[in-house]
């Protein structure tokens, strides 16, 4: 943007003085050119003091979070890159520090800050993405619904656990009605492959007895409090 803004200045420099000499259509197009040029520069320059309102609001609001790290070290590299704008290269000659160091502590600095401000980050996504009022109240019935699910869930265990208690002590294989049949289970045991193990070991072996089968997008959830 701003580069655009230099061009538009270079080209109105080009503009020379009009000529009287010259017809009057002539005198009408450079003038047309040097007040749309004007115009153009003007309407620029409130959009970058407007932007630069934004970047100054997002380097304070950036201040306030950076309370909630508390390394020294990570602390000064922040600063360096995001407040003063420096390359890594430059933050490490102006911190005499290497460049791996600066590298190492920036990538330690960011899980700290992301760390720091889990919540408010977690925000900020939600608050850019469209239709956020509506994400936000999906994620919430998703809430409530997977609260019901473990309520059942937790009802369901132990119901069975009072019939498998029942049906093991009077021996009772089979149980059914119109609605329902429950069989008992009695103690298996099952064999496992560790993949891991037989990848490491077998390599060819593990390529040639596992299939490779394409798994579609999907949510995964995790309620985080009761």
């Amino acid at each position: 943007m701003i580069r655009r803004k230099e061009e538009l200045i270079e080209r109105s420099k080009t503009i020379k003085t009009v000529d009287t000499s010259i017809e009057r259509v002539q005198t009408s197009h450079n003038t047309d050119r040097i007040c749309n040029i004007t115009t153009e520069i003007a309407a620029l320059e409130q959009e970058i003091e407007e932007e630069d309102a934004k970047l100054w609001k997002s380097i304070y609001e950036f201040k306030q979070l950076m309370n909630n790290v508390h390394d020294i070290a990570y602390i000064r590299v922040l600063n360096q890159i995001y407040f003063l704008f420096q390359t890594p290269e430059r933050a490490a000659q102006e911190l005499k520090r290497s460049r791996s160091w600066i590298y190492t502590k920036h990538e330690e600095a960011v899980k700290a800050f992301e760390q720091g401000n889990e919540e408010f980050l977690n925000r900020w996504v939600i608050e850019r993405m469209n239709n956020s009022e509506q994400i936000e109240q999906l994620m919430n019935q998703l809430y409530e619904i997977q609260q019901k699910k473990q309520q059942v869930e937790d009802e369901e265990s132990k119901i069975k656990a009072t019939l498998l208690e029942s049906m093991k002590k009077e021996q009772i294989e089979k149980l059914e009605n119109v609605k329902i049949k429950i069989n008992y289970i009695d103690k298996s045991y099952r064999r496992t492959v560790n993949g891991k193990l037989l990848k490491e070991l077998y390599p060819d072996a593990f390529h040639e007895c596992t299939n490779r089968s394409e798994i579609q997008p999907h949510l995964r959830v995790q309620v985080m409090s009761a």
